[in-house]
């Protein structure tokens, strides 16, 4: 039987919409299974008894250079970049944080936005960063400036810090980690150099406390060799799914509150930017790494 062309393209396009929704599935398995069920669900009344909360339905898609997402095999851990700017005269409503100017002598009320990957950060952004666990552990966050030929700067802890949740750093799944500490400056894109490219962030979960002095109020230097003993014991490949068509969200109250050590984020709250799948992390600890370029 002869195929029209007009059959043809017709098949091709069925064909499509069947493969974009058996990825789409495959990807919900990962980051609804793996970390937004996990969630507490949301409070939702009936008829007579208030409004229905309606669940929003996330959409991610597979990014980066990691291996292919494949659900039920690994960890997952969300994280969301904030890039700090001046309000808008229609986000009246929007949380803000005092953050200082460029002229640094005055803060200024500033939003947080959702980074966009597609835009590159520049030399002098501001950025926070909000850390979602969908295991019970302990959350460490280490900090790398890199530089263009390759090197990486000496590792500093940026969390635990006494600064953000009196230093505790134990998670669990709905537990939003704000870094740094709402009441401090965010993490500034500040060339240290002509050779300076960006930032690497390494966010660690172990099962047990490390064995590390208290917390304290700043960044704190680590040895060297320490972190590279980390790395070598619990580094796995990750795959990365972005939420789509949210670049550009503002922070919610209900994150902000959530960070703040309030009730955890339920299943009806904002997902995370990035989801990390670690692939064949061991029972006592993964850690996955994400490099913030300045462009």
């Amino acid at each position: 039987m002869k195929v029209t062309r007009r059959e043809w393209m017709a098949g091709l396009a069925a064909g499509s919409v069947l493969w974009a929704q058996e990825e789409e599935d495959r990807y919900r398995a990962i980051w609804d299974s793996g970390l937004r069920s996990k969630r507490p669900p949301a409070a939702v009344t009936g008829p007579g008894g208030g409004p229905v909360v309606r669940v929003p339905k996330p959409r991610y898609e597979a990014a980066g250079s990691g291996p292919r997402p494949a659900p039920g095999t690994g960890d997952v851990i969300g994280l969301t970049i904030w890039k700090m700017r001046e309000p808008r005269a229609d986000e009246g409503d929007a949380p803000r944080l005092l953050v200082f100017g460029a002229s640094k002598k005055a803060k200024l009320p500033m939003v947080a936005e959702r980074l966009q990957p597609s835009l590159p950060l520049r030399a002098g952004d501001k950025v926070r960063l909000s850390i979602e666990v969908a295991r019970e552990g302990f959350l460490y966050l280490i900090d790398r400036e890199l530089y263009r030929d390759g090197r990486r700067g000496a590792p500093y802890l940026l969390f635990p810090s006494r600064r953000v949740r009196g230093g505790n750093n134990a998670v669990r799944a709905g537990m939003l980690v704000d870094i740094p500490s709402q009441e401090d400056e965010p993490l500034s894109m500040e060339p240290q150099g002509g050779e300076y490219a960006g930032e690497e962030l390494s966010i660690l979960v172990t099962a047990r406390q490390l064995d590390l002095a208290p917390a304290g109020d700043g960044p704190k230097a680590l040895a060297p060799a320490m972190v590279d003993g980390w790395e070598a014991r619990w580094k796995r490949p990750a795959a990365r799914l972005d939420l789509e068509s949210q670049g550009g969200g503002l922070w919610t109250a209900r994150e902000q509150m959530s960070a703040q050590g309030g009730a955890l984020l339920t299943q009806a709250d904002p997902m995370p930017q990035f989801v990390f799948q670690a692939q064949g992390a061991p029972e006592d600890g993964l850690l996955i790494q994400y490099r913030l370029i300045v462009g």
